[in-house]
């Protein structure tokens, strides 16, 4: 329950007798003198028409006054003729809320139609104003506001006629504009469920734009317009996008297809019988599908919005999320390199950490892990020019990490990549020759630094490496380092080695090792130099692959 304030309007056709004026016809019998002006009064008149049919309604009306004051008010015909026998007389009773104190009703007219005691005779107006004056207090309301009602109206039309009538209520500004309306064609109690059903959808701040007639006999929309306008007949005035209240059926409307976020994130829910979540979450989706439009202004109202939320607005709006994902990226990347991790940041993350993207952009090394990774993906494979280019930009950025190391690979200079990996602790040197070597990038010799051999030799062997790249390389470099310790780890490989190669290393350690080499590697090396046939050449028994007949002394037949 809400207690509010309201100040009160009274204006009917009263005899002379009856008018705190002095004079008889339509006039202001009563208002609240201390809250509203006279240009506001007559604005109120000039809305407040009622024209007698054969099945005289009560007639509700919405709307805001110039100074933003919202209005609502019931109109009722009057069966008493006047002093000459003419009919046609009704009174209407207005109530006038200033915009605070609408706001907490949610700017919803309904809950006052249901709770104020409206006056519907001129006795009772002439009993609660001043006639010596014409003022009449402020009415206290206690008001209930539940969406309850509105989401049954809401459920009772069919899921595709609702998404048609929501989009006509939330397009109320852009139609006001173009002077169209909405023709509301059935019994005028329909016509109220109707418009209260498509309340039920509206974010708050959008429901003043929603001004309504629901009984807009003879009533000319030029001189008076609502965003929707009660018939009891039809029409087929192009002005209107129609509806039948009575069929719950939208049978015109200019553009039936969602335009907005908001707009799609509604209609998603309606197909998925979500109108709980509509009712539960409308205000704050609205803001964050205007800022996934680009509206700036509301970056401070979608701060902590739920993951739940973002969850549902992202899901029908994926392409807008998309786009503003890429223009986010750009920002800090140049668009070849957009290209290359946007997909990598958008399908592999969850709504929340790319609502989290968009809303505060991205970290410096975050972007170039996500470099890193989308080029892992493809083995490390050289990129473009362009994508080159782009990272060359970066380098001074980028620093040790590991993005870096596989741009100087991609250079191909040995010497620029023998003096980075010099300068790399050993946890990155490790992952950087990883990488290198289960890729096959780079020759393995190319990344034996000096005070990193252990290192070296570990991944050398891990990583397989040593299947394909020449032993006697890595036994001259690690000799070269005065660094013989680790060669007792390569004996293992030593009886897979090619003669040639084996021979080689046994110059190599003859030359230049002394006494330090471990004996594990050189007991290896000696027994399978030893298995070697004697007296033939290294240089004789390679040949035996193209000619073995030269390996037993016999000449090639003419």
């Amino acid at each position: 329950m809400t207690t509010i304030q309201a100040w009160q309007h009274i204006y009917s056709n009263v005899e002379k007798e009856q008018s705190p004026q002095g004079r008889g016809g339509f006039q202001t019998l009563f208002y609240s003198k201390s809250a509203l002006s006279e240009t506001e009064v007559e604005e109120m008149e000039g809305r407040l028409l009622y024209f007698a049919s054969d099945i005289e309604p009560v007639k509700r009306v919405f709307f805001s006054l110039s100074s933003g004051k919202r209005v609502v008010a019931q109109l009722v015909p009057l069966s008493e003729t006047d002093q000459y026998g003419r009919g046609g007389r009704y009174l209407a009773h207005s109530l006038i809320f200033t915009v605070d104190t609408f706001v907490q009703l949610n700017e919803d007219p309904f809950p006052v139609f249901q709770n104020a005691p409206f006056i519907s005779t001129v006795e009772a107006a002439l009993a609660q104003g001043n006639f010596q004056n014409g003022h009449i207090d402020p009415i206290t309301l206690d008001v209930t506001v539940d969406d309850n009602q509105a989401t049954k109206l809401a459920a009772a039309w069919k899921q595709s006629e609702l998404k048609k009538l929501s989009m006509l209520a939330l397009r109320a500004d852009q139609m006001a504009q173009e002077r169209r309306a909405v023709a509301l064609m059935g019994p005028p109690d329909q016509v109220a469920q109707a418009v209260q059903a498509a309340f039920f959808g509206l974010p708050t701040e959008q429901r003043p734009a929603c001004t309504f007639d629901t009984y807009f006999y003879r009533c000319n929309l030029v001189a008076t317009y609502y965003w929707a306008v009660g018939f009891p007949e039809r029409t087929g005035n192009p002005t209107f996008d129609r509806v039948d209240v009575q069929a719950r059926e939208v049978q015109y409307m200019a553009n039936d297809q969602p335009q907005t976020a908001y707009e799609r994130w509604l209609c998603h829910l309606i197909d998925q019988n979500g109108l709980s979540t509509i009712s539960q979450h409308r205000d704050a989706a609205y803001p964050l599908c205007r800022w996934l439009e680009g509206g700036a202004q509301e970056t401070k109202l979608v701060a902590g919005v739920a993951q739940q939320l973002v969850q549902s607005v992202f899901e029908p709006n994926d392409l807008q999320v998309r786009e503003l994902l890429r223009r986010k990226l750009s920002q800090h990347l140049p668009d070849s390199l957009v290209s290359r991790v946007f997909n990598q940041v958008y399908d592999q993350a969850k709504p929340d950490v790319n609502f989290q993207h968009l809303r505060d952009g991205f970290a410096q090394d975050q972007l170039l892990g996500l470099l890193y990774q989308a080029y892992g993906q493809q083995g490390f494979r050289r990129p473009s020019e362009d994508e080159m280019k782009a990272l060359e930009r970066m380098e001074a950025q980028a620093g040790g990490h590991p993005l870096c190391t596989m741009l100087i690979i991609w250079q191909g200079n040995r010497k620029a990549l023998q003096q980075h990996l010099a300068q790399l602790d050993d946890t990155a040197y490790r992952q950087a020759i990883s990488v290198a070597l289960d890729n096959d990038l780079v020759a393995a010799p190319d990344l034996l630094i000096q005070n990193h051999e252990e290192a070296f030799v570990d991944l050398f062997i891990k990583t397989g490496a040593a299947r394909h790249t020449p032993l006697s390389e890595v036994v001259y470099k690690l000799v070269d380092f005065e660094q013989v310790a680790p060669l007792a780890r390569l004996a293992n490989l030593i009886p897979n080695q090619p003669p040639k190669a084996l021979r080689r290393i046994e110059k190599i350690l003859n030359r230049r090792a002394g006494d330090d080499v471990p004996e594990a590697f050189q007991t290896v090396l000696n027994e399978t130099l030893a298995e070697l046939p004697e007296g033939i050449s290294i240089k004789r028994i390679v040949k035996t692959v193209t000619n073995p007949m030269k390996l037993f002394g016999r000449k090639k037949r003419s």
